[in-house]
């Protein structure tokens, strides 16, 4: 299993670019987007509503790609911040 981190600033749809808001359109559609909140990952939105939340463990959510990928997600005390890791096997 491969991992690798980096952190975020969670952001509102408004704190995003041009390009990021036209990236979080097509990813949830017009009515959902602007409400959602994201992180990014190499400067790509991912929202916080396509994490499922995870009970126990070091992390706080996931968001699976396929059976061998996963988005994994630690926020902050303060909910400002997040570790996200992308793991593969």
């Amino acid at each position: 299993m491969k991992r690798t981190y980096q952190r975020s600033p969670i952001l509102t749809f408004s704190d995003l670019t041009i390009e990021q808001q036209a990236i979080a359109i097509e990813q949830l559609g017009d009515e959902h987007a602007d409400i959602s909140s994201y992180i990014l990952w190499n400067e790509e939105p991912l929202p916080l509503s396509n994490f499922m939340h995870v009970g126990k463990g070091l992390f706080h959510g996931a968001y699976s790609l396929s059976a061998f990928s996963a988005y994994l997600i630690r926020i902050n005390r303060t909910n400002e911040s997040a570790i996200v890791a992308y793991v593969h096997w």
